[in-house]
């Protein structure tokens, strides 16, 4: 029967898991999903019970429930992924026999971006809420009269102006990482990246020069087509973080080319370096190795996070290697994308 053969094809090839048991929770149906999630086999003709297919105690609670009151839903966690789970009973025609039936669709995606989200805000109300605890405490002694040396009103003067400063970055690199995650991919600016490279060297070339870092910059001229403004401020912020975390006197090499078809950008300094439990975790927004002195040296713990942003808005690749007082080695590779010409005119006219 070809309507049968149809939905036997549908039920096999469905992303989504299913199992189908009877009244009395013998398994009659899995789909290879729902065997997929489970880890199991499953032999049709060994009259198997749920709960010799899985012990999982949420599976067998929503069913239970599904069985007395007719539906259950739930999320359930299989494998370090979770499942959004309904269980619903299912009557057969003309009888009051009844079957249920059980689907899971996996949502981990969704809830690790929930998570992200609700640290994300909690780091974020934190992160503002120490340097204007420090600028209302030094803004209130001002007030009251309480510094009345010339020196002291520089000093804490001096304070309040640099926690300003610092909370203004933050709130800058706040704003740029929901612009880079919100807008639109379009790629239309022609970019070389090794006069990119050339040009963050100039803005950073003072710094350097105070930490005592030499910058050096070579390869081959590489274009790629992207957005001009990320591109420069992950070289910006990658070089910049090469010099602050180095050591004086240290170096810091960038090297610009072509490899498997992508191009390639080699930041290399000889700088504090990474241990290898941080690693992982570098790029999280906020994720500090050192807090004391991303601090002390202005930084939002938030550079590397926009960094990964902007290679995930090209769909490119970032990788670190790195060890403990012997420096860092971050490889950036970019696709050369097409220019979206097309696809912006005709948003242009929308529009």
């Amino acid at each position: 029967d070809s309507s049968k053969e149809m939905l036997r094809r549908i039920n096999e090839n469905m992303v989504e898991g299913m199992i189908l048991l009877d009244e009395d929770m013998t398994v009659l149906s899995v789909n290879k999903s729902a065997l997929k999630i489970l880890g199991n086999s499953f032999d049709p003709t060994e009259h198997t019970k749920i709960n010799h297919m899985t012990n999982d105690q949420q599976i067998i609670g929503l069913l239970e429930e599904a069985k007395e009151s007719g539906a259950a839903k739930g999320i359930i966690t299989e494998k370090s992924r979770f499942y959004r789970t309904f269980a619903n009973k299912v009557y057969s025609e003309n009888t009051l026999d009844f079957g249920i039936i059980i689907f899971f669709v996996d949502v981990t995606e969704e809830i690790q971006s929930e998570q992200i989200r609700r640290d994300f805000s909690a780091n974020v109300s934190h992160e503002l809420k120490t340097p204007l605890t420090t600028i209302k405490g030094f803004g209130e002694l001002l007030e009251n009269g309480i510094f009345t040396k010339e020196e002291d009103v520089k000093k804490y003067g001096g304070m309040i102006y640099r926690e300003s400063e610092r909370l203004l970055y933050l709130i800058n690199d706040i704003i740029r990482l929901s612009q880079i995650e919100e807008q639109e991919h379009v790629l239309n600016d022609k970019i070389d990246l090794l006069k990119t490279a050339h040009d963050v060297e100039e803005i950073l070339r003072h710094k350097a020069d105070n930490r005592e870092v030499t910058m050096t910059i070579e390869g081959e001229p590489v274009q790629i087509y992207g957005n001009q403004s990320y591109i420069t401020e992950l070289f910006l912020n990658l070089m910049d973080n090469a010099i602050k975390y180095n050591h004086e006197g240290g170096s810091l090499n960038v090297t610009v080319g072509i490899e498997d078809g992508k191009a390639v950008a080699v930041f290399s300094d000889t700088g504090i370096g990474i241990s290898d439990e941080h690693q992982s975790r570098i790029f999280e927004r906020f994720y500090r190795v050192d807090k004391s002195r991303s601090k002390k040296i202005g930084g939002t713990g938030l550079g590397l996070s926009i960094v990964k942003h902007i290679v995930a808005y090209h769909s490119g690749e970032i990788s670190l290697e790195s060890e403990l007082e012997k420096g860092t080695t971050i490889t950036v590779k970019l696709p050369f994308n097409e220019p979206e010409t097309q696809q912006a005119e005709e948003t242009a006219v929308t529009e």
